[in-house]
């Protein structure tokens, strides 16, 4: 066994950082030195943290706590510690603020809290140093109107840009929500989304801000007035158009809203009767996207428009007779063996993608009649597009049609272009964007047209 270390020696080298932590307790281990309160003092200053293995006194432990090394409560059981603790001590270890992400020390003085008696003053310490944690049961009956403000004075001047303590908290006025709301930087998206009830004025903030208002909307529910203020702020904006769907999806009266936009019916994925006659009345190319359609409804589209015949479903005799065609006729619009359609498309402000296809009379117009989304590699842009709108419908000859096959020019692609059929279920185009891996879906779409051009070739 080598030379014995005095007292002086060991604090001396601690202090020095000639011995580290590891080393200190294993030269102790092996009695190379015994360890003294000195010792200890000297260690607990230099390696805080593993201060618990080298049994220290409740007062070095109150050191270390009180300089904010606060998660090291969770793993102190000593009922006797706590029972030592006095007010300042307390409150001295509170005042240190902590970082969102430290959750350690969030728990340590969950625990700290616990295992104390409480008194005003460190229920205001709290409120000005560590606000999140006022939701502490043991704290709720120490909160009034003074408590309250402290912790939103105190929560505006920190870093942090969450307020997720107010929320959780009775007696929060409209005043102290104005005064959080002049924070830089203020974010109150999860709190909102996780369903924390929020003053209106407040929502209607979150709602219309930029840039991811919308975002925040799709996952609370928008009564009727804030319906349409949601809209007023984004019914234009293209970034916004892939969340009105997620928006539109709650039982919330949508009459308001269509009186203004009537064009989102569209959107809508279960429409009331009420909403689907306001939003045909106004616009009467809302037809397409009624799937029961009604006679009195069709004719009062009709007698607004008549080119929207063609969205009529199953012509009535009243039907034709407004229209002045036999009922046989009735569905006559596209009478040329074959069509050549195409388009060009933008996309994400990048690419240009490139569909020319020849349709066949009897599928032409179930296709003009669709809407498709489109995409190249790993570039897509959320929108679901009309097939009517994008694409040119030229009528050919059975000799041109012909010739476009002899040349391979009858299906020319550039990008992914992939169509809803009216055999799809209503939610499409949100279900294919949630597929796993989105290049096998497209993939898949493309293979099923192959296998129907294949059939046409052996037809």
């Amino acid at each position: 066994m080598g030379k014995l270390m005095s007292e002086e020696e060991v604090i001396n080298k601690i202090r020095n950082e000639e011995l580290n932590f590891y080393e200190v307790l294993s030269l102790e281990k092996n009695g190379f030195f015994t360890m003294t309160d000195a010792i200890k003092w000297e260690y607990v200053k230099k390696y805080p943290n593993t201060c618990l293995a080298i049994d220290p006194t409740h007062e070095m432990l109150k050191d270390v706590l009180g300089r904010g090394i606060i998660d090291l409560i969770k793993r102190i059981d000593d009922k006797s510690f706590y029972e030592s603790l006095s007010e300042d001590d307390i409150v001295k270890m509170l005042r240190h603020p902590i970082k969102d992400y430290e959750l350690n020390k969030y728990a340590g003085i969950e625990k700290l809290l616990n295992e104390i008696k409480i008194t005003p003053r460190i229920v205001s310490a709290l409120a000005e140093y560590v606000p999140i944690l006022l939701t502490n049961e043991k704290i709720k009956p120490y909160i009034n109107e003074e408590i309250l403000w402290t912790a939103v004075n105190a929560y505006c001047k920190s870093d942090d840009k969450h307020a997720y303590f107010v929320g959780s908290l009775d007696g929060i006025t409209d005043e102290m929500w104005k005064k959080i709301l002049t924070k830089e930087g203020i974010d109150l998206r999860c709190y909102i989304e996780n369903g924390i009830p929020v003053p209106r004025f407040v929502l209607e903030r979150e709602i219309t801000s930029e840039p991811s208002g919308y975002y925040t909307a799709c996952k609370v529910e928008l009564d009727e007035e804030m319906l349409k203020t949601f809209f007023d702020k984004w019914h234009d904006n293209d970034n916004a158009i892939s969340s009105f769907k997620e928006v539109l999806d709650n039982k919330t009266s949508k009459l308001k809203v269509l009186e203004s936009y009537p064009d989102l019916y569209r959107y809508i994925r279960r429409p009331k009767i009420k909403e689907t006659e306001l939003a045909v009345s106004l616009k009467p190319k809302n037809l397409r996207y009624v799937k029961k359609q009604t006679e009195e409804l069709c004719l009062m589209a009709l007698k607004k428009d008549k080119s929207v015949f063609k969205y009529v479903k199953d012509p009535t005799d009243a039907i034709c007779d407004f229209m002045g065609l036999e009922r046989t006729h009735a569905k006559s619009k596209y009478t040329a063996p074959y069509y050549l359609v195409k388009a060009y498309e933008e996309l994400a402000g990048e690419e240009f993608l490139v569909c020319v296809r020849v349709i066949a009379r009897e599928d032409i117009e179930s296709f003009m009649n669709t809407q498709f989304v489109i995409s190249f590699g790993n570039l897509y842009d959320n929108e679901e597009r009309e097939t009517e709108e994008c694409f040119s419908c030229i009528p050919i000859t059975e000799e041109e049609y012909t010739l476009l096959e002899k040349l391979e020019l009858g299906s020319i692609e550039a990008g992914c272009w992939n169509f809803k059929s009216e055999e799809d279920e209503e939610d499409w185009f949100n279900e294919s964007l949630e597929e796993e891996d989105e290049e096998d879906w497209f993939n898949e779409l493309d293979e099923e047209y192959e296998d129907d051009e294949e059939d046409e070739e052996d037809d």
